[in-house]
């Protein structure tokens, strides 16, 4: 059975988006979709890709993200990256992978790992939640440092994921601009699959396909 994607409650926030734009707005050109021919890939609304039962699946969508915030095991609060053991496949917090006491980090790497909130330009009433992790974030964001070392290496590395991360919500939400982001649209593609969560089964949608301006 299908049951609602289970993601972190984002925090309270007051909107500093401004009024919805025409949803004819042109998209924004520094980051995109890979997939560009109109007739291969056409386009769909994000409220009716959501809306879509049938899974897996793959969208071509415009859409604005209105917010960024960290999912899984966040290494320092609100940063978008995670230490991840190559060894034994997960997420660690703490200095070095408990599970196989790697403290050299010989098997340890950073990985951009958050959700997006996602509205559709057509439709600014309502939001969606899309993960974007691992090699798709790596296309399209700023390099993450590498972990090699004792502890100083990740002292390092945590201080250089807090500097990158706000560099990630000017890549994804555009720059303040007198305290406002103009959350540009972005011709975006998604697809919907299904992960295992215990005894259920949980429908999740993620990024794919992106490109960034270099």
């Amino acid at each position: 059975m299908l049951v609602p994607v289970e993601l972190p409650a984002p925090p309270p926030r007051v909107p500093d988006f401004p009024p919805p734009l025409p949803a004819d707005e042109p998209a924004t050109i520094h980051v995109g979709t890979t997939h560009m021919d109109e007739i291969d890939h056409p386009t769909t609304s994000l409220t009716s890709a959501f809306a879509n039962s049938t899974v897996p699946n793959r969208y071509r969508v415009r859409a604005r993200v209105l917010s960024v915030r960290a999912c899984g095991l966040p290494t320092f609060e609100n940063d978008l990256a995670v230490f991840y053991c190559r060894r034994c496949r997960h997420s660690f917090k703490f200095d070095y992978c408990m599970s196989c006491g790697d403290r050299q980090h010989v098997h340890a790497t950073c990985r951009w790992e958050m959700v997006l909130e996602l509205q559709d330009p057509a439709n600014p009433g309502q939001t969606w939640p899309a993960i974007l992790s691992d090699s798709e974030a790596e296309i399209m964001l700023p390099a993450l440092p590498t972990i090699h070392g004792g502890v100083n290496e990740v002292k390092r590395a945590r201080n250089r994921i807090k500097e990158l991360t706000v560099r990630v919500h000017e890549v994804l939400m555009g720059a303040r601009v007198s305290g406002v982001r103009p959350h540009y649209i972005i011709d975006m593609t998604l697809q919907s699959h299904v992960v295992k969560s215990g005894k259920n089964k949980i429908l999740v949608y993620s990024v794919f396909g992106m490109k960034a301006a270099r």
